[in-house]
């Protein structure tokens, strides 16, 4: 866990790459095409990118949502830069002050944390997210895999941590704001698409 960094370390590395802004203005949204011709949609709703992955945006949803997105038979999924409070204020908390020690009651501020949750649990506890980004992986992280020391621009960073294992990936900001969802497998974005429910969602 890290003290004193909070929400810069997840909106200041997820845009304009991993925030909402890949979508504004796109034609390739509703189903158009760029200029260049580098991605073209699948569908009205999915857009495919030139690495062979499918995106989607949702309309604002709750972030519970994302346990229906993420494959469960993909193990892992690690939540970066997490903050249990979003409020900048100082609140008690149990907590090591240096690990294999007792957890002390302390009053911390901008706390922020990775997480790494097998996907059944990450299921059980979804609905305790505000928002977030979400990688899902098929393989533990490795210790030294941090997202804030790589390259930040999008198809750089998705190729080193597609090498590491991701599978799917899922950024919402807040909830009840619209979401972001990516996947680098076809059949599983095909199968989602063919739910009423996710198809509803979709803008």
């Amino acid at each position: 866990m890290q003290l004193g960094r909070a929400r810069s370390r997840v909106v200041g590395l997820l845009e304009p790459g991993f925030g909402l802004s890949c979508f504004a203005a796109d034609p390739e949204v509703s189903g158009g095409r760029t200029a260049a011709g580098r991605s073209e949609a699948v569908s009205p709703s999915a857009r495919l990118h030139p690495d062979g992955s499918l995106s989607i945006a949702l309309r604002p949803c709750p972030t519970v949502t994302a346990r229906e997105l993420l494959d469960p038979a993909v193990p892992f999924v690690w939540v970066v830069g997490h903050l249990p409070h979003r409020v900048l204020e100082w609140w008690d908390l149990d907590v090591p002050l240096v690990r294999g020690e007792q957890p002390r009651r302390v009053r911390v501020r901008s706390l922020c944390c990775d997480l790494l949750l097998g996907v059944a649990e990450f299921r059980e506890v979804a609905g305790q997210f505000d928002g977030g980004a979400f990688y899902q992986m098929t393989r533990p992280v490795p210790n030294t895999l941090i997202v804030e020391r790589l390259p930040q621009e999008q198809e750089r960073l998705y190729a080193i941590l597609r090498q590491a294992g991701l599978s799917a990936h899922y950024y919402q900001p807040h909830s009840m704001e619209v979401a972001v969802y990516r996947t680098w497998d076809p059949a599983w974005m095909e199968s989602l698409l063919a739910r009423e429910d996710i198809a509803d969602l979709v803008l």
